[in-house]
């Protein structure tokens, strides 16, 4: 059985101290496949991750 990931990444900046990076991850476990997308907000000026959501979806 062979697992696989792949992601693409987009980089947003929505506020004058704050980034948001955005991903959408592909995630494989032999029959199994499905996506994640993922949200990071972190702070420009302290360089720490201020948020972070994710939610499963489908092909």
């Amino acid at each position: 059985m062979k697992s696989r990931v792949s992601a693409s990444l987009d980089l947003y900046e929505i506020k004058e101290h704050s980034v948001i990076e955005k991903f959408k991850l592909w995630l494989r476990d032999g029959d199994h496949e499905f996506g994640v997308f993922v949200r990071i907000e972190y702070s420009t000026e302290t360089e720490k991750v201020m948020n972070i959501q994710f939610k499963e979806t489908a092909k």
